[in-house]
């Protein structure tokens, strides 16, 4: 599909694809919108989507400190 940058996001069932905003068009044709969703069914995934945000590169260390912070508010001490 010619794109630099693809990630694809493991939610469960649910497969979301992040490439560039730039080349979000590169992946809107009917040919490949059925190949990608033939090759991620295959796989399990039950839905596809592609993000229209585009590519998110995070910060992993400010991502996982996020995620402690959230798990710290619902515990019981």
């Amino acid at each position: 599909f010619d794109v630099k940058q693809v990630r694809v996001r493991d939610h469960g069932t649910l497969a979301r694809i992040e490439v560039e905003k730039t080349e979000i068009t590169k992946l809107c044709n009917i040919d490949a919108m059925d190949e990608i969703v033939f090759a991620l069914k295959e796989l399990g995934f039950k839905h596809v989507t592609l993000d229209l945000e585009g590519y998110k590169e995070k910060d992993i260390g400010k991502q996982y400190e996020k995620e402690i912070i959230t798990i710290d508010k619902h515990v019981r001490k």
